[in-house]
């Protein structure tokens, strides 16, 4: 590919487990935590670990949708507490077709997020 395409190009034989190794800890934004502020607003906890989960592709004609779950795990500020604090992410990443098979545009990156608490497994 290098020489006949001028933009990024990954070599992978799974997108979504690519998504979860590669792309998405290189891409991680770093005003997530602003981004999250109203589902930590009532947690009074510090959130530190990202952990992805589990990567699903679904392919049509105009391209391909990465859904990846995960979780934003963060423990309590609040000593009389013993939970931790867990916000539940979903991360859908589509990949437009724009040549053939293999050559997609830039991804659209959409989070959907909840929070709970629990104790960590």
């Amino acid at each position: 590919m290098e020489g006949l395409f001028e933009g990024t190009s990954w070599e992978c034989a799974d997108i979504g487990q690519f998504m979860i190794d590669e792309y998405l800890p290189e891409h991680l934004s770093p005003y997530l935590e602003f981004e999250l502020e109203d589902v930590v607003a009532d947690a009074k906890a510090i959130f530190e670990d990202i952990n992805y989960d589990v990567a699903t592709t679904r392919e049509d004609h105009n391209g391909i949708t990465i859904n990846v779950k995960g979780t934003y795990d963060g423990y309590s500020l609040d000593d009389d507490v013993d939970e931790s604090s867990i916000i539940d992410m979903e991360i859908t990443i589509y990949l437009r077709r724009c040549a053939g098979l293999i050559s997609f545009a830039r991804n659209i990156c959409r989070r959907k997020t909840s929070a709970r608490r629990g104790n960590r497994s």
